[in-house]
């Protein structure tokens, strides 16, 4: 019977939406909608580069893209050397992305603005891009893409270099299509996450305006304060609760990541490195952290943990994949995706896959009782002992729903997926573990949860809890 807590835990993991705010003619896919509506409300971006998201990008759209974030990550603007120019264009951000050796045109004194770029050369110029910012970066990825003999030997390098900085990701089946034209709105999720990896919105409070330009002069640039951004995206620029777990061995590699973060299998080890987790609640509430588990060879791992105080329980889940054959979300992944939470005993053993990433998905339960301070509790993932840090806070989360919400799925979806029909003993198990799960995740659904079951068809009996 638990799995339907899995099952259901996977519907909320995927029931996040984005309001649309763009013209039916010109909309982005859903993946890229977070990251456009990012870079316009930023003020940074010129208004026209925000249309035509699909089609594909030419050379001089890509350059205007590429030098404002290094404008906008340098703090300064880039200025023109006179003794540069191209022979088909004079356009000012061809002219700058030369000044700093971005790009050197196509050859023959030429830029090719209307030129396409591939997939291949749009991730080697952001890399390239990184490189002139002097910004960090995780080593190339070794786990090669499946069309990996496509890609030009020129651009190998940096493909693997943008995969494990999650500068660029699959289109499916472990293939990067790198011959593959890129679109516009491919090109402004690679500057989000980019200005996103190196936290521009958490610290610029001041940022170098956009250049105004027509085509007989340029107007100079004058520094402007940044229009205040949403708390989304401000939430969205916190990085410190990536790190790797300095409790780690040689053979097994720990780390953690936000619970609202999604793990996936090829994800890189991060650099930054912190000892023990740290959690934080109030009196009768669920609260949530995850650690990774990345072993070196293939392994089986036993989950411990030590004496909890009184008022306050522990339960854990694997996080496990579905595939997806297309991008549905903002992150623009296909493949192997986290989604479901696979619940899991303490003290049994995991088997975990070598050089992959597994996720283990731990949430705490206060109870009304616990009283409010620290506690250290002790985390044993096989021999290694991780401390994790426990405040509670001196209030409780009230019983009564407060806060209007809701929540839209298919109960049904349960049923059928687990083969359960009329009403029978099993029926009501589901039907009661989904109710009580949404009472206790204070949860509310489209359709009202009816006394006689999951359905209204007229036919199920009523039931009193």
């Amino acid at each position: 019977m638990k799995k339907i807590i899995a099952l259901f835990l996977a519907f909320l993991i995927s029931a996040s939406s984005i309001p649309a705010t763009f013209s039916e003619s010109d909309e982005p896919s859903n993946w890229s909608v977070r990251a456009i509506e990012a870079l316009r409300d930023c003020n940074q971006f010129r208004d026209v580069a925000f249309q035509n998201y699909k089609d594909n990008i030419t050379r001089l759209d890509f350059i205007y893209i590429a030098v404002r974030v290094y404008e906008l990550l340098a703090n300064e603007e880039i200025t023109v050397d006179s003794n540069i120019s191209f022979t088909d264009t004079d356009d000012i951000y061809a002219l700058k992305g030369a000044r700093i050796g971005l790009t050197s045109g196509i050859g023959g004194g030429k830029f090719g603005g209307q030129d396409l770029l591939t997939r291949e050369q749009l991730a080697t110029l952001m890399v390239k891009l990184l490189k002139l910012l002097d910004i960090n970066m995780e080593a190339a990825s070794q786990d090669i893409f499946g069309d990996d003999r496509d890609i030009s030997d020129w651009a190998k390098s940096s493909i693997y270099l943008a995969k494990s900085n999650k500068i660029i990701s699959g289109v499916g089946n472990n293939c990067v299509n790198p011959k593959g034209t890129a679109s516009t709105e491919m090109a402004m999720m690679i500057a989000y996450k980019i200005l996103l990896n190196n936290n521009y919105w958490g610290d610029n409070q001041t940022s170098i305006s956009e250049t105004a330009v027509n085509t007989n002069s340029v107007v100079e640039s004058e520094v402007a304060d940044v229009e205040p951004v949403s708390v989304e995206a401000l939430r969205l620029t916190e990085n410190k609760g990536r790190y790797s777990l300095a409790e780690s061995s040689n053979a097994l590699n720990l780390w953690t990541d936000y619970p609202s973060e999604h793990i996936f299998k090829d994800d890189s080890i991060p650099s930054t490195v912190d000892s023990g987790l740290d959690v934080y609640l109030a009196q009768n509430e669920f609260e949530p952290f995850q650690v990774v588990v990345r072993p070196v060879e293939k392994t089986a791992v036993t989950v411990q943990i030590g004496q909890l105080p009184n008022g306050l329980s522990l339960e854990m889940h694997e996080v496990a994949y579905v595939y997806l054959d297309e991008a549905t979300d903002s992150l623009g992944r296909s493949g192997w995706y986290p989604d479901p939470l696979y619940p899991r005993e303490l003290n049994t053993s995991i088997e975990i896959e070598a050089n992959e990433n597994t996720p283990l998905w731990f949430t705490f339960k206060s109870d009304k009782t616990i009283a409010a301070g620290d506690y250290t509790i002790s985390l044993e993932i096989n021999d290694i002992e991780i401390p994790v840090r426990v405040h509670v806070f001196d209030f409780a989360i009230p019983e009564t729903l407060h806060v209007k919400s809701q929540i839209n799925l298919s109960t049904n979806a349960f049923l059928e997926k687990y083969g359960v029909s009329g009403t029978s003993e099993a029926y009501w198990e589901y039907v009661d573990r989904v109710k009580q799960f949404m009472i206790d995740h204070r949860l509310t659904p489209k359709s009202v949860l009816w006394s006689g079951g999951l359905t209204s068809g007229g036919g199920a009996p009523f039931r009193v809890l």
